[in-house]
């Protein structure tokens, strides 16, 4: 029975291309199918899909995750890939080879690897080794990759890909499938999409957190999203949550060099994790600016912050706004997140910020920061 294909709306020509993978493969040739995205967007429901299409056509199905703590276990990925089906002796290329193929002797294949780039090194050999020894069998190969996820070996993930036949790139929801996969009221969809920027995996997940129509998007708390956010980051460096954090409280005046000021990490690391972040779909850059691509990461990013980190992060940022020459009521919302001042230059700068908000005709804003100063 197929499951639910939540994050298959609008995705017509990804399944038009697995449809034309598993009919191959029926015929008699064998490819293989590259799924290559940012995170949450969709990669393993396509891989559902095909696997439940496979067992409705009565093929063998060989499924298999990568998994990021087994990268140095040998040949664990290709162990784990026939386990349900076959026992393996002593693994080796030629044994994994035999093995394929004598299930492929009794019908057709689908091999269908998730996160192929977590698979260890000899395993993930013996798969780049594949695509040209199935092209006369019925066995398809499916195998996705997270965009942004340091490989295993970069140039066997590299051969791999470079030996498919079709590579789909599942982007983002626009609004009108976003509200689709939401449904309910068309404002409370349109205000989720804003926050997730259509990221099918985050738009579920806040969607499940919203059991009540009176819950309002802005203040749900998703302890799945950031649980899944700090997976995602962390796969790509240890230094990503502190570098996000940063970019998180920084908001509109996050730049590389600043974010390297506050997490003490060298710039040309920074530059490196917030590289791949973005690959991953997470943060964007422009102009030298950094920042989030999901208004509902850098809100869970920041909330993950305790209440003394998040008052030290903003104590920086208002000294390194004011040597670089911010305007003062930028820096003035940094102060009063970061607790008492006690620095001469700091209660200048929320003096002539409560000047500016009193010409701009905000006296409330004023006596806040005018409040602050003198406390």
């Amino acid at each position: 029975m197929m499951r639910d294909a939540e994050h298959l709306i609008d995705r017509e020509r990804e399944k038009e291309s697995i449809e034309g993978l598993l009919t191959a493969a029926v015929s008699g040739t064998g490819s293989l199918l590259t799924v290559c995205g940012a995170a949450g967007t969709g990669k393993t429901a396509l891989i559902d899909h095909a696997t439940d299409l496979a067992t409705t056509r009565d093929m063998t199905v060989l499924r298999v995750r990568g998994s990021f703590a087994e990268v140095d276990a040998p040949f664990g990925l290709a162990q784990r890939l026939f386990e349900p089906r076959l026992e393996l002796g002593a693994l080796s290329r030629e044994g994994l080879n035999e093995a394929l193929t004598g299930l492929a002797a009794a019908g057709t294949v689908l091999v269908a690897v998730d996160d192929v780039q977590w698979a260890d090194e000899p395993s993930l050999r013996w798969l780049a080794s594949l695509p040209p020894r199935i092209e006369h069998h019925g066995i398809a190969m499916l195998v996705s990759v997270c965009a942004g996820d340091p490989p295993t070996d970069s140039e066997l993930l590299d051969d791999l890909l470079e030996s498919s036949a079709d590579e789909l790139r599942p982007c983002e929801l626009g609004p009108a499938a976003a509200a689709a996969l939401l449904g309910g009221d068309p404002d409370r969809a349109s205000t989720c999409w804003e926050l997730t920027a259509g990221n099918p995996a985050l738009l579920t997940r806040l969607a499940a957190e919203l059991s009540t129509e009176d819950t309002d998007p802005l203040q749900v708390e998703v302890p799945l999203v950031a649980r899944t956010v700090h997976v995602w980051l962390r796969r790509v460096s240890d230094r990503a949550v502190a570098i996000a954090r940063a970019v998180a409280v920084l908001g509109s005046h996050a730049t590389l060099d600043r974010v390297a000021d506050i997490t003490g990490v060298e710039l040309p690391e920074v530059a490196d994790v917030v590289a791949a972040v973005e690959r991953k779909g997470l943060l964007r850059t422009a102009d030298g600016m950094v920042d989030f691509a999901q208004p509902l990461v850098r809100v869970t990013v920041t909330r993950e912050l305790s209440f003394a980190a998040l008052r030290r992060v903003h104590g920086q940022a208002a000294r390194l706004l004011h040597e670089s020459g911010a305007p003062d009521e930028s820096i003035a919302e940094h102060l009063l997140a970061s607790g008492p001042v006690t620095s001469e230059w700091a209660v200048g700068v929320l003096r002539s910020a409560a000047a500016s908000a009193l010409e701009r005709g905000c006296p409330e804003l004023a006596v806040t920061w005018l409040r602050h100063a003198a406390a």
